[in-house]
């Protein structure tokens, strides 16, 4: 057998978990978002605590973290981008209109984040 050479004490048994679900969990597929959707809006608090619904939400969530990364680093260059034009050229209102836009649209954006 495969653990001929490991101690009593070492060997521990394996519990293996697995669901039979058919279901695209592709992001921005329509039925991952159906999914998703009904998460939120569940008033099932237990549901939240089951295994499979932890492991299905952490899949989703390796996913589709690079997109949140991505997003960050497009923000925080365009952000880099008006301070140094800004920097270079104060007396320009192109760079002071610029980044007063972009900083309305980031609480914009974090406010709707928040709220939805």
């Amino acid at each position: 057998m495969l653990d001929e050479g490991v101690d009593e004490d070492m060997k521990q048994p394996v519990q293996l978990n697995y669901i039979k679900l058919k279901y695209n969990f592709t992001p921005g597929s329509k039925e991952s978002l159906e999914f998703m959707t009904a998460l939120k809006h569940s008033n099932h608090m237990s549901l939240f605590s089951s295994e499979s619904i932890k492991r299905l939400v952490d899949y989703k969530w390796s996913r589709t973290i690079w997109i949140g990364y991505i997003q960050a680093l497009i923000y925080v260059s365009m952000l880099l981008v008006m301070l140094v034009g800004h920097s270079t050229y104060p007396n320009n209102m192109f760079w002071v209109t610029m980044l007063w836009g972009y900083l309305i649209y980031l609480i914009l954006f974090f406010a709707y984040g928040f709220v939805s």
